[in-house]
């Protein structure tokens, strides 16, 4: 049910696990591990003091803690396996049900043992710490909410060719935010879009030129991307910059040698150089990127 394309040009992991490791390193990894180790164990002392260790004291099985802490495991079992396979925890609503069933593993019940030797029911303080590390979080990510609006915005005009709407947009975004490469790669394409609608070629290439900076400063945010690498590469062919765009165009081939994306685009690049040594086509004016990629460089390449 995949396409060719896909098969060729994978952009994001069917696992959990790969995913998480490619976007946050080792480091992530393990502080993944350490909280599902942390759960887990948590889950397994839970079983054994509301099942075995129950039965053998009362012979009284049934448990409501006991069947929550069951249903839980079984959840967390069904999501590993399945994690594996495809990215569960990249759909919200996973993420909502996994973190109520960490929060049985967390906290299974009071422990009435302990509460009657102790005359009050015993609270970790300890436990505190995470929510008020989540809070410290969220604090600090409310101040990039107007930047990633405006990045929305940005993106949806885009996506409907108002590209005046998109260009506002996504200064406004930069402004407030100027680390983040898709925000800069919006602006950028914006300006590609509009040069590309103009009629006027000498006002086309202003708008060319305007893109080339937010174009480099997403590349130097993120430069194994070949999406900055693309865009950088198109804007040199549509201003006559063949040997910069080629330059661009390797770089994206060396990093990605199979995507069909990158290899469309270079078959453009190489068409578009023909076409200008032959001069027949104007700076401003792309190719589709449908040809199918050339076998050899245009002379003199």
């Amino acid at each position: 049910f995949r396409s060719e394309r896909l098969q060729l040009d994978p952009v994001e992991v069917h696992n959990d696990y790969l995913h998480l490791l490619a976007e946050y390193g080792l480091l992530g990894a393990a502080g993944f591990f350490l909280f599902l180790g942390a759960h887990l164990w948590r889950a397994w002392e839970a079983f054994q003091k509301l099942g075995p260790r129950r039965v053998a004291l009362s012979g009284l099985p049934l448990s409501n803690n006991l069947a929550l802490n069951i249903g839980a495991s079984g959840a967390v079992g069904a999501y590993a396996i399945h994690s594996v396979f495809d990215f569960n925890l990249h759909i919200p609503a996973n993420v909502c049900l996994l973190a109520f069933v960490f929060g049985i593993f967390a906290n299974p019940g009071r422990d009435r043992e302990k509460d009657s030797a102790s005359g009050r029911p015993h609270f970790a303080y300890a436990r505190l710490v995470l929510p008020v590390l989540g809070c410290l979080l969220l604090a600090g990510s409310l101040r990039y909410l107007r930047a990633e609006l405006y990045a929305e915005r940005a993106r949806v005009a885009l996506r409907d060719e108002r590209h005046l709407s998109a260009m506002r947009w996504a200064q406004q975004a930069v402004a407030l935010d100027d680390q983040n490469p898709e925000t800069l790669f919006y602006l950028g394409e914006s300006r590609v879009r509009r040069a590309e609608a103009l009629p006027n070629p000498l006002a086309g290439a202003s708008f060319y030129e305007a893109a080339l900076d937010p174009f480099e400063r997403a590349l130097a945010l993120a430069p194994n991307d070949e999406t900055f690498l693309i865009a950088l590469g198109r804007v040199y062919d549509a201003l006559g910059r063949f040997a910069e765009a080629e330059w661009m165009f390797g770089r994206a081939l060396a990093w990605d040698p199979r995507s069909q994306v990158t290899q469309r685009s270079y078959a453009a690049h190489l068409e578009l150089w023909r076409r200008a040594r032959a001069g027949r086509s104007p700076r401003n004016k792309l190719p589709e990127k449908n040809a199918p990629l050339p076998a050899d460089l245009p002379p003199g390449s």
